[in-house]
């Protein structure tokens, strides 16, 4: 199934960047189809996950692609792997609360959230003026944005660690 459900568009239709340089882009492309990919079946987002690389083959060809892409643009294999697996844990999580149950909308229990979690019932009240595509773009964005600093600052082999934030 996870196979199947891979193989449709919008992700089997997307094209490796030309221009090496455009590798960020790409990227967000490739995240936005996954995405896409994923929503277009009930909880495809599990299915895909659960299946690993052993069942599900265009997961693979799909992290393989990312990698060379990243590659091709100056990611060493480590950062390449690291990036990948980044922005494919982010969207499948993201896809997972996406088709979980929605957050509580009735007026009760956004009262009862605001006694207990004042934080959390803004956040829930905050999120009707954003969609879906812009929460899953402004955190994708975040992950892109730090990869092009660590590219740009040619800090893409080291990976910060517990000895680095105890220091």
């Amino acid at each position: 199934m996870a196979q199947v459900i891979l193989s449709s568009q919008p992700l089997a239709s997307l094209d490796l960047p030309t221009d090496p340089s455009a590798w960020a882009e790409w990227l967000r492309q490739m995240a936005h189809a996954l995405r896409e990919t994923l929503l277009s079946r009930r909880e495809g987002a599990r299915v895909v996950a659960g299946a690993g690389f052993g069942r599900a083959r265009v997961l693979a060809q799909l992290a393989e692609r990312t990698m060379r892409v990243l590659h091709e643009a100056g990611f060493d294999t480590r950062s390449a792997t690291l990036a990948t697996t980044t922005i494919e844990a982010y969207t499948f999580g993201f896809v997972i609360e996406e088709q979980a149950e929605p957050p509580p909308t009735s007026q009760e229990a956004l009262d009862f959230l605001a006694t207990q979690f004042p934080m959390l019932a803004a956040a829930i009240k905050g999120r009707e003026t954003i969609t879906e595509v812009e929460q899953f773009d402004w955190g994708l964005q975040v992950i892109i944005q730090v990869l092009q600093m660590r590219h740009q600052n040619g800090r893409l082999a080291r990976v910060v660690d517990s000895r680095d934030v105890q220091r």
